[in-house]
């Protein structure tokens, strides 16, 4: 089963409503009992506004977040019938998608 223990973080040290040395704590916190946290902290971005700011290695990290939760989530799932769809997901979301069976754009 997928962990619910993972977390993927993203902060600032300019951020205006949340100071970062309380999201660092957090994030030591978490870790110390055990969470897997990713932790990304920039020198510079607004609040809310990092995907925009940083948008290259904000879409890579999550992208890497993503599917390493997807590989955790179908591990051993041989035989279940989630390989099959797991497949189909990584098709549609590559592109890879036959063009009769990709949603209208």
């Amino acid at each position: 089963m997928a962990s619910v223990n993972r977390w993927q973080v993203f902060h600032t040290k300019t951020d205006r409503y949340v100071p970062h040395n309380l999201v660092t704590e957090l994030v030591e916190a978490k870790r110390a009992v055990g969470g897997d946290v990713n932790y990304k902290l920039w020198e510079d971005g607004a609040h809310v506004g990092l995907f925009r700011d940083h948008h290259e290695e904000y879409s890579s990290l999550l992208d890497q977040f993503v599917v390493r939760a997807e590989e955790e989530y179908y591990a051993g799932a041989v035989g279940s019938g989630k390989a099959a769809q797991r497949s189909e997901i990584s098709d549609a979301l590559d592109g890879s998608m036959p063009a009769a069976a990709s949603p209208a754009g």
